[in-house]
């Protein structure tokens, strides 16, 4: 990044920025939210909290906890990366093995349908024909 940004913490002195950060932007959007706005109030964790802390009594719980065998996922980050290559050289081979495989037979003839009718008509194979 050879970007300058504002170092509100040092007197608005322009620095070069760490590696890490980000540029912020804000979006202003022209049109009305399209997201539900019914039950924001029930979702909002701060509120769930603040009841909790008042009364001492958790929300209803309305869906059935969701469990499942995730043990695949417990890698270290590095296995899965050799993984995912790994897999994706797999598919790589598969699709270059296939393409093989389409370059090697000829594309089956297109039929004519009025064709095949006067090739059955006339005692020939039915079904087959040349291609247009």
């Amino acid at each position: 990044m050879n970007k300058t940004l504002k170092d509100h913490y040092n007197n608005g002195t322009t620095r070069q920025p760490y590696p890490y950060e980000r540029c912020r932007t804000q979006l202003t959007l022209s049109t009305e939210s399209i997201t539900d706005q019914a039950s924001a109030q029930e979702k909002d964790v701060n509120l769930i909290v603040q009841k909790y802390k008042r009364t001492g009594i958790l929300p209803p719980v309305l869906d059935p906890g969701k469990f499942a065998d995730v043990t695949g996922l417990q890698g270290d980050l590095t296995e899965g990366l050799i993984a995912a290559r790994s897999a994706t050289e797999m598919l790589k081979e598969e699709i270059s093995r296939r393409n093989a495989q389409l370059e090697d037979e000829p594309p089956p003839p297109i039929q004519d349908p009025a064709a095949a009718r006067a090739a059955e008509e006339a005692g020939d194979s039915p079904g087959v024909t040349e291609p247009i």
